[in-house]
């Protein structure tokens, strides 16, 4: 049973978190001075540690042999209760003013409790310590064994179904001879069991292909990247003849005398290890090779792919369900057509389960070859794919050794998915939060943050194509393959659960109450979860939060999105040391609470709200320098003096992307002056590496854009645009999005020079009633432009040979002299406006008449 495959490395990783709470500054000031204490905790680590080198021999022998499985989910439990128990006593330590003195006062307080705990627990290890002798286990390397077969260059059958366009892709490749250098190395990615080495068999046996080489050959690098084997297996393949040489420099020697001169086509199939260093090793002797030698490498990995390549790597995607019907059908040996249509619309349902990996398809297939009853085939197609026994299947052992090598800690993470259902649509920065909250990731090292270490783990996973990428309406989100889901949920087993209840869980980290609505209010007993970490109450009723939230000391992140009834927040934030990610869009709140400021973990703040009372204005802000990502501040009009501003520390913010800056537009407003204005402006400036930033001013001051090279998007909204002496606002910097609204006073765009824009790709205006200037005369990169509610602005639009979409809405007196070839869409709103520009017949079409126009014309 695959659920067994748990238990090894899984907690191995576990083990880790609890050595870092074991030799924590907190903990051993726990039990400084407690001879019995600092005993027990040592018989502690000794036990965990002695069991921690046999969990790779018990995760390989656990699949064949129950007594160790067993053995591993009794461990497993044991190992939980123990962390638990860890954390709980280490809050307990930090929020203790007197932390010497905790220890006995609480155990005598609760009989000695936690120390008969740990007295059970430690007994407990060192049975399980014991019982490992019995069961054999032995302290093993983790490269010793893998459960797949070593791949061969034979093809299993002569139909490749479904891949005739992806085996041309990959031929050409192999042909084109204009690569740089006299080798080109060519890797294929995809997932476990999508069909990397049968393409790869199919191009190595292709006799017209393999006419243009002088000589080939086939090599299984597999798990363990061993340059001297790999190195021997090239000349045995070369020469069909053994090798008995072992040492590298001899072997590399005779493989270059063998390939100098030669135009060789070389497969180096299931490579895993993104060992630089040894891939330079590696392929030494190969660059004596003629122009035109080609190497063909497939991997599960796109780190390993990036390593290699000297060109682009080729993606191999799933098959269709119509293509993998063909690869069941001739396993299953059925009729691909007219065949018992009982039989076929299973077959065809357990085809779709397969989500397109033939190797599965082949795998179920194979199980029912000659079989013609239907109770056979609907077993299969109820059946879990990890019911099955390994030696039945080739797709457990592809899809279980993608999950085997990971690193211990990845292994956590890639489990922890399985709580999600199938075909989740996995948010990046949400699943790091989640992940951190069960103390799933390693420390960081090197100044990281916990966040960036999380990102290097999702990345690594991604890489490895355990998550696969989507993107819709700049939406960016990642999807589980159906059987990498089973996988993980096998593997879980009672792991993790779900609850829709919230009882007396103590030990809880994770509590989610998103999308209840119907909550509005928070009972005060959430003050009790003192190992929470992650709380969520988006889209819920919530008022108000309970001031006993504030003795959450683990807690990591907050997310009230949308709670749009919730206009305050606790008094007591500054307790919440650990505090790093708080999300308050979409609420009402009005005003921050006092001592922001002592957070100095936080990482994430979606906005602060400037008070007119010092001890919440923009000191407060000015103290938060680990900030990342978007910041929104606002009542910037609260802000009375240029000493103030500088106060935030703006510029200090270097991991801010996306800024916006916010003037209330209400009527109590206090009234400064235009030069006064500037000069905040001015202590406003963000850093040079700001990519978006937004203004919504009674101003049109800005900090100087010159100085934010990379600067992507410009936004400016202003509600009272003051007029300077020339009555025009100047901008020059080269970022590709601008957008002014809302500028009631404007009247000219004042340019310096007709180029000043020349990486501007997306340029809206609306609602800038008094506008009456030029716009940009030559805008080159330009490819979206939209004019709205402009009805003073008489212009021609700009020369911009690039643009595709060009939408003018109740902006009459704009001018559109001819109609760009590029345009693939046009949107004009205001009968005047589409009179005056085609009826008039100033419009020129490049030979085109108006039915011909793009489809999305309006009026």
């Amino acid at each position: 049973m695959a659920e067994a495959v748990v238990g090894g490395a899984f907690l191995s990783a576990f083990l880790n978190v609890i050595f870092e709470r074991l030799s924590s500054s907190q903990f051993l000031n726990l039990i400084q001075g407690k001879k019995l204490d600092q005993e027990l905790l040592e018989r502690l680590k000794i036990s965990l540690h002695a069991i921690q080198v046999v969990l790779n021999d018990a995760e390989h022998k656990e699949i064949n042999e129950p007594a160790v499985k067993n053995w591993l989910d009794d461990l497993r439990d044991a190992v939980y209760v123990a962390d638990d128990l860890l954390d709980r006593l280490s809050t307990k330590a930090a929020t203790q003013k007197e932390v010497s003195n905790f220890l006995s006062i609480y155990l005598n307080l609760r009989d000695r409790e936690m120390e008969n705990k740990i007295k059970d627990i430690t007994r407990q290890l060192e049975y399980f310590l014991k019982y490992k002798d019995i069961l054999g286990l032995k302290e093993i390397a983790r490269e010793n064994f893998s459960w797949r077969t070593p791949s061969t260059s034979l093809l299993e059958g002569s139909n490749l179904y479904g891949r005739t366009q992806d085996k041309g892709a990959i031929i050409q490749l192999l042909l084109d001879d204009n690569s740089e250098g006299n080798i080109s190395v060519i890797p294929i990615v995809g997932m476990g069991g999508v069909g990397k080495t049968t393409l790869a068999q199919s191009i190595y046996n292709d006799e017209n292909l393999m006419k243009k080489f002088d000589l080939k050959a086939w090599i299984c690098v597999s798990v363990e990247f061993d340059i001297v084997k790999v190195t021997k297996t090239a000349i045995e393949a070369i020469t069909s003849s053994g090798c008995n040489k072992n040492d590298l420099n001899l072997l590399q020697l005779d493989l270059k005398t063998k390939l100098t001169g030669k135009k060789f086509f070389i497969v180096l199939d299931d490579i895993w290890n993104g060992d630089y260093n040894g891939w330079n090793s590696l392929k030494k002797p190969f660059q004596y090779g003629i122009k035109g030698s080609k190497i063909l490498v497939t991997t599960r990995s796109r780190k390993v792919a990036s390593i290699v390549q000297t060109c682009p790597p080729y993606h191999l995607d799933e098959l269709s369900d119509t293509d993998c019907w063909s690869v069941f059908a001739d396993h299953a040996c059925f009729p691909r057509s007219n065949g018992d249509p009982t039989l076929e619309k299973i077959g065809r349902d357990i085809v779709k389960k397969c989500k397109g990996l033939p190797l599965a398809v082949q795998t179920l297939g194979g199980l029912l070859r000659a079989k013609r009853d239907i109770k056979d085939w609907n077993a299969v197609l109820t059946s879990e794919i990890w019911e099955l026994s390994a030696n039945d299947s080739k797709i457990i052992p592809a899809l279980r050794i993608s999950y085997y090598h990971l690193p211990p800690h990845l292994k956590r993470c890639f489990v922890y998915c399985s709580l999600f259902p199938k075909d989740y649509k996995f948010d990046k920065d949400e699943l790091i939060l989640l992940w951190m909250a069960e103390d799933l990731l390693e420390q960081p090292k090197q100044g990281k943050t916990l966040e960036e270490v999380g990102s290097e783990c999702f990345d690594d996973l991604a890489s490895r194509l355990i998550f696969k990428q989507f993107e819709t309406d700049d939406v960016q989100y990642f999807v589980m393959h159906d059987l990498m889901h089973d996988l993980a949920i096998s593997l879980g087993g009672d792991f993790y659960f779900r609850s829709e209840k919230l009882g007396k869980e103590k030990y809880l980290r994770v509590l989610s109450f998103c999308h209840f609505w119907e909550l509005d209010v928070l009972p005060a007993l959430i003050g009790e979860l003192i190992q929470l970490r992650y709380l969520d109450l988006s889209k819920t009723g919530i008022k108000s939060l309970p001031e006993s939230l504030v003795n959450l000391y683990n807690l990591q992140t907050l997310k009230l999105y949308r709670c749009e009834k919730l206009t305050m927040l606790p008094s007591g934030m500054q307790n919440l040391v650990n505090f790093r990610h708080l999300d308050i869009r979409g609420t009402a709140l009005e005003e921050m609470p006092q001592g922001m400021s002592q957070l100095k973990q936080l990482q994430y703040l979606s906005f602060f709200v400037v008070d007119k009372h010092e001890e919440n204005g923009m000191k407060e802000l000015g103290e938060l320098s680990n900030l990342h990502g978007s910041l929104s501040i606002r009542k910037l009009e609260n802000v009375t003096n240029s000493r103030e501003a500088r106060e935030a520390r703006i510029m200090d913010k270097s991991y801010i992307e996306n800024l916006l800056l916010e003037w209330s537009s209400g009527a109590d407003k206090v009234p400064t002056s235009t030069h006064i204005e500037r000069e905040i402006f001015d202590k406003l400036q963000p850093h040079k590496d700001l990519k978006v930033l937004t203004v919504k001013s009674n101003c049109c001051m800005l900090p100087s854009l010159g100085q934010l090279p990379s600067l992507k998007s410009l936004e400016i909204v202003s509600v009272d645009f003051y007029k300077n002496d020339n009555d025009n606002c100047s901008l020059e910097t080269p970022f590709p999005s601008l957008e002014f609204g809302k500028m009631s006073c404007w009247k000219v765009w004042h340019l310096l020079d007709c180029d000043t824009f020349p990486q501007l790709k997306q340029l809206k205006v609306y609602d800038c009633p008094n506008l009456m200037g030029d716009l940009p005369s030559h805008l080159p990169s330009l490819q979206t432009l939209e004019i709205y509610r402009c009805m003073q602005l008489v212009a021609s639009l700009p020369r911009a040979p690039a643009i595709c979409e060009l939408h003018i809405h109740e902006s009459n007196k704009v001018r559109l002299q001819e109609m760009p070839i590029s345009l693939q869409s046009l949107s004009l709103v205001g009968d005047e406006l589409v009179g005056s520009m085609f009826e008039s017949g100033d419009v020129k079409l490049h030979g085109a008449s108006p039915p011909y126009l793009p489809p999305k014309v309006h009026n």
